[in-house]
């Protein structure tokens, strides 16, 4: 018992400080820090996506897609949308550097994986900055993360609880379809009351909740990619940076889908002329 009350403090206090450091980085918006937070998370899960895929000899270029998906961000960072867009680019011509390796066979695989390494990661941290750009970047961004925590926490108490349909039982069978709806719910209601009553992200109530449901259905599928990158490589954590949770993917993978998702419904929105001005 002592042991499990341990295990669950360590995991409670690196939880606790890890969304302290992204609620201050998103807090200012697109800001120093934020890039310099979604770099190190970008560098970090290169380093643990190889680790996960090299015992099968299945693993990216490293260097190359690390550097891919860093020219996304750094793009995204100066020139927004259009430098993601050119990033993007650079970042395939960056990873096709994978034909002069000495031995050829298995090239095809590692350019393709090099390429999709770039492009999980500097995409999803690219939408991450694309978010926080607008002068309602800040709360946006925290509203986004809070729904991720929401959908997540309610989910697995809900499971927990009263869980009696597995949702993906070869990927994660601790996920219900209860928990699911309770995820959705739960992330819907949380950041209407945080727009409504806390924060001023400029969004209408009802594209509010419909907000809080995209994040959550993004970030399962996040976590469901993720784990079935896990059962593949047959582990159980993507590291063991984060004392208690895992390595940086383990924390990250709904994360990296969701900002884009998010993204996409606004623009969307914009587009529809629904919503104007949060975006810039």
């Amino acid at each position: 018992m002592e042991e499990k009350n341990t295990s669950f403090l360590i995991r409670t206090l690196s939880g606790v400080v890890w969304a302290g450091v992204f609620l201050f980085c998103a807090w200012y918006g697109s800001t120093w820090r934020w890039v310099i937070l979604l770099s190190l998370c970008v560098i970090g899960g290169v380093y643990e996506l190889h680790n996960l895929t090299r015992e099968k000899g299945r693993s990216a270029e490293p260097f190359l897609s690390g550097l891919g998906a860093l020219v996304i961000l750094v793009g995204t960072w100066f020139r927004g949308v259009e430098g993601l867009a050119y990033g993007a680019l650079a970042a395939v011509l960056i990873n096709a550097l994978t034909v002069l390796r000495r031995e050829y066979t298995g090239a095809l695989d590692i350019f393709a994986r090099s390429v999709l390494t770039s492009f999980y990661l500097g995409l999803g941290t690219g939408a991450a900055l694309l978010l926080g750009r607008g002068d309602t970047g800040g709360p946006l961004l925290v509203i986004t993360l809070a729904a991720l925590w929401i959908a997540d926490t309610a989910a697995y108490v809900v499971g927990s609880l009263l869980g009696r349909h597995q949702l993906a039982p070869l990927l994660s069978p601790k996920k219900t379809v209860e928990g699911l709806i309770a995820g959705v719910l739960m992330a819907a209601a949380g950041v209407w009351a945080l727009e409504a009553f806390l924060l001023d992200a400029d969004i209408p109530g009802k594209y509010t909740v419909i907000l809080g449901a995209v994040v959550a259905l993004a970030g399962l599928l996040g976590d469901l990619a993720v784990s079935a990158v896990k059962r593949d490589a047959g582990l159980k954590d993507t590291g063991s940076l984060i004392p208690g949770h895992g390595g940086l993917l383990d924390r990250l993978d709904s994360f990296l889908l969701a900002m884009p998702a998010v993204y996409l419904y606004l623009v969307s929105l914009q587009h529809a002329g629904l919503l104007s001005g949060i975006l810039s």
